[in-house]
């Protein structure tokens, strides 16, 4: 399993965390969570429309970056996924300005974040340990009176219409959060046929979503679990790929190709990367964004809370390409190599050449620390899917030139030593074979990449031809 995973490679870290028992993994909790992020998406897009007119639509991939800057400022015991912090988030109304009035954009802001707000409390209430608080009465008195003044007089136009339609749901969700009780499902699991099958089981009911993963990934995840997990390990497999699922984007889960690290593992070792999963890392250590359900699968911590601690090695960073999450790891990266007490320390950064002075790849060549760089042009390469695990061309072509950045300090420069012409010579090879090896015959530009289809990959079908699904 080579071209997915490095497993014969044991990599040592000196806080050594196994995947606790108490870090307990619910498929119910993930099935509910699942729900409630396709309910967000259809509520932003409901609200676009409400406010921007009939064929109004949020810029692509804005609720997904939404997500994904939700996590550098969430608390330690928020949720995991949904969005919950006070106040609105201004790149949000950026990215909604871009084809809304602002003021439009602010409302359909605040309207989202006050019900994802509403929807991690209604997500603790159920399926925390700790006794759920009583919902303040003035709440429900206070939606209750936003559905009878939107339906009095009765609507008469579209947007009135809308308007009713926003306060009835927040009323109905609010009260099957007051009725919702915690279930308990069985994971089952069907071997048969070119992918594994997992499904949550209500007695003999199997719930939807099913979820799928290549046999060569189930078989990675079993390994990985039982080097550092407890307890039943298809239920959390189930867990986890429901996880990221739901929160869609493949995009921004994209990897580097393994032809590039074990084409640097002659100069660098084996780098541990910043920013992985169970589902795309190289090697068995790597930071990710869901410890708590992602230790069982050998992860080091989230790199948003965990970035101080390192004290030494040879780091691979290829954060999610957004520029807030780009912006904090180009600037951890710079604060880990000015610390006089760290010992040696190595980061290959491969971030997204956007140009501007502004940007991360900007950044770090201005770095002292910057010891050697190469731009990869967008139509030499490609990145490992994010949805590699279910579908059966694992590379997408790059959507924009590519910046190589390798930043050490003096100790790591000394122990990893590699220039400017070695780094270019081995980085362009290397990209360029995934490349070749991703479609030796024809290979697709990313335009006729995106027509493929979600099942394979690319963006979703035009609704008169949807995706056939077989189950």
């Amino acid at each position: 399993m080579t071209h997915i995973w490095h497993a014969d490679e044991r990599i040592a870290w000196p806080t050594e965390r196994r995947g606790a028992a108490d870090e307990r993994c619910d498929p119910a909790a993930e099935l509910a969570r699942f729900g409630r992020l396709k309910t967000l998406r259809s509520l932003l897009q409901r609200l676009v429309t409400q406010h921007g007119g009939q064929g109004a639509s949020a810029p692509p991939l804005a609720f997904e970056r939404w997500l994904a800057r939700s996590a550098l400022r969430r608390a330690a015991e928020a949720d995991p996924v949904l969005p919950a912090a006070d106040g609105v988030d201004e790149q949000l109304v950026a990215d909604l300005s871009r084809s809304l009035p602002r003021e439009k954009a602010v409302i359909i802001a605040e309207a989202l974040s006050a019900r994802s707000r509403d929807d991690a409390a209604r997500q603790a209430a159920v399926f925390s340990d700790s006794e759920a608080q009583a919902p303040a009465p003035a709440a429900t008195q206070r939606l209750v009176k936003a559905v009878r003044r939107a339906g009095k007089p009765l609507p008469t136009d579209a947007a009135a219409w809308a308007e009713l339609a926003t306060a009835a749901e927040a009323l109905a969700a609010h009260a099957r959060s007051r009725a919702e009780v915690r279930p308990t499902y069985t994971v089952v699991v069907d071997r048969d046929g070119p992918n594994v099958r997992l499904a949550a089981m209500d007695g003999d009911a199997p719930k939807k979503p099913y979820v799928l993963i290549s046999h060569d990934h189930y078989a990675k995840l079993t390994t990985l679990h039982a080097r550092y997990g407890a307890g039943d390990p298809d239920e959390r497999i189930f867990c986890l790929v429901t996880r990221y699922e739901a929160l869609r984007g493949a995009g921004f889960q994209c990897a580097v190709p393994g032809a590039c690290f074990e084409s640097l593992r002659e100069f660098l070792g084996n780098t541990i990367e910043c920013f992985a999963s169970p589902l795309n890392c190289r090697f068995e250590r790597y930071f990710s964004a869901f410890p708590a359900l992602e230790r069982a699968f050998g992860s080091l911590g989230s790199f948003f809370d965990e970035w101080s601690r390192i004290e030494q090695g040879s780091f691979e960073v290829n954060p999610p390409f957004v520029p807030e999450v780009l912006a904090f790891a180009a600037a951890k990266v710079g604060e880990l190599l000015g610390d006089g007490a760290k010992g040696a320390l190595s980061f290959l950064a491969v971030v997204p050449d956007w140009g501007g002075g502004s940007s991360a790849a900007q950044a770090l060549r201005e770095s002292p620390f910057l010891r050697a760089n190469v731009t990869i042009p967008a139509a030499d390469h490609v990145f490992v899917d994010g949805a590699q695990h279910r579908v059966r061309d694992r590379h997408r072509p790059s959507s924009w030139d590519t910046a190589v950045l390798l930043l050490q300090n003096d100790a790591g420069a000394a122990k990893w030593p590699l220039d400017t012409k070695t780094l270019a010579r081995v980085a362009r090879a290397s990209f360029r074979r995934a490349a070749n090896e991703a479609a030796p015959e024809g290979a697709e530009d990313l335009q006729a990449w995106e027509k493929r289809g979600p099942s394979r990959g690319g963006k979703k079908r035009p609704r008169s031809a949807p995706p056939k699904q077989k189950m």
